[in-house]
């Protein structure tokens, strides 16, 4: 169905015209601000798919300074997001002034600082995540990609890098702009995003990979679009498949830098499809779960969900889950532990040694790490059901 967007045009091209794939529902605490859902859509001219969310940039400036707690685990294919990006640097003799924007939990820094660099500098909306880069002797500033950039900061970086990060900008097009600004004449730009146009080889639930956080979902093409609307052009680049345990997750990596004569836009043509068929393929799942959840009501029991993120906001909304009798939540992620999630303080894992829970069902809501956390409450000696959807 083509229609007018909701709210939010193409970032890229800036149209207000889309094709309609699908709703995505969940359930969000109210302290994040952000809506229980979005449009997923494809826009006519340039085919770039996108959330077309109600949400505004504000919003979600609130949420990142606000509410997004990361853990201390590293994902396996962070370590070689270091890899490749030596690489490049390595190609093309840059050992100066680095920007990575987008700090996390600093393992990307911390790497690149391993590796020999000296000049490393950050940039994240979250006071944690600066401090964080801190603790590791690195410079970091509490700021977001929009905001004006600062006199002595202009021209000065060899490499800025946005790893893993356009997929989360309400306005990846004002950033790549004002990225372009630290960049010296010569710079380099480095971008690693999901690759969308291949999510259909993806396994993981529908919240791992559509969130609240994930808004753009980028191809090899719309990647190089984006960058060439904004006056930069692709010099290199290439495509992944990671692998998180069992799961493959594909990734796409671009090197771009400046250039006079702007590049044409062509239309991405693949990557619509690719995501329709991903989600159609999730919709037996969900079945499934649903299916697991209503027989839990039936049995009557207490239930502890283990895990608070997008999995479990996502089947608040989209099955029964909160129909069941939910006495807490459970997660491993020491930065969420006592802060609201909905009605309910989070507790960390020892919590489930207390008596009044040893007859309630554990439910594991996690997309990529279900097995370790079975693992793990087998090692605590709990001899409770386990429920895992994944």
């Amino acid at each position: 169905m083509v229609k007018k967007c909701k709210a939010r045009k193409c970032p890229i091209c800036n149209s207000e015209t889309v094709e309609f794939i699908r709703e995505i529902k969940m359930t969000v605490p109210e302290e994040f601000r952000l809506p229980n859902g979005y449009d997923v859509v494809s826009c006519v001219e340039c085919g770039f798919v996108y959330a077309d969310t109600t949400a505004t940039k504000e919003d979600y400036d609130h949420y990142y300074e606000n509410c997004n707690w990361y853990g201390e685990d590293v994902k396996e294919y962070e370590f070689s997001n270091y890899k490749i990006c030596q690489k490049y640097l390595s190609e093309n003799s840059v050992r100066r002034e680095l920007l990575n924007i987008g700090v996390g939990n600093a393992h990307f820094e911390l790497e690149l600082k391993k590796a020999g660099y000296k000049n490393i500098q950050g940039l994240d909306p979250s006071l944690t995540s600066i401090k964080i880069l801190k603790e590791y002797g690195l410079k970091g500033v509490q700021g977001s990609v929009y905001d004006e950039v600062p006199d002595d900061l202009k021209g000065k970086f060899d490499v800025v890098f946005l790893m893993c990060v356009a997929e989360h900008l309400y306005h990846p097009d004002r950033a790549i702009l004002k990225i372009k600004e630290y960049l010296c004449e010569n710079g380099l730009l480095i971008i690693n995003v999901p690759d969308y146009s291949r999510v259909n080889k993806v396994i993981t639930p529908i919240a791992d990979q559509f969130n609240i956080e994930h808004i753009n979902y980028f191809s090899p093409m719309s990647l190089k679009n984006l960058c060439a609307s904004c006056g930069l052009i692709k010099i290199d680049g290439n495509n992944f498949t990671y692998y998180h345990k069992q799961f493959p997750l594909p990734f796409t990596i671009g090197v771009f830098k400046k250039c006079s004569v702007a590049e044409e836009i062509c239309k991405d043509n693949e990557t619509a499809l690719a995501v329709k068929e991903y989600l159609s393929c999730q919709e037996d799942d969900l079945k499934e779960i649903q299916e697991k959840i209503n027989l839990i009501i039936q049995k009557g029991k207490d239930v502890i969900v283990w895990g608070t993120g997008a999995f479990t906001m996502n089947l608040l909304t989209t099955t029964n889950l909160g129909k069941c009798n939910i006495k807490c939540f459970v997660d491993n992620n020491s930065s969420k532990i006592d802060k609201m999630f909905f009605d309910k303080t989070i507790k960390a894992p020892n919590v489930l040694y207390k008596n009044q829970n040893a007859d309630a069902i554990i439910i594991v809501c996690s997309m990529l790490h279900s097995n370790n956390i079975i693992e793990q409450i087998t090692s605590m000696g709990l001899k409770n059901e386990v429920l895992s959807f994944t």
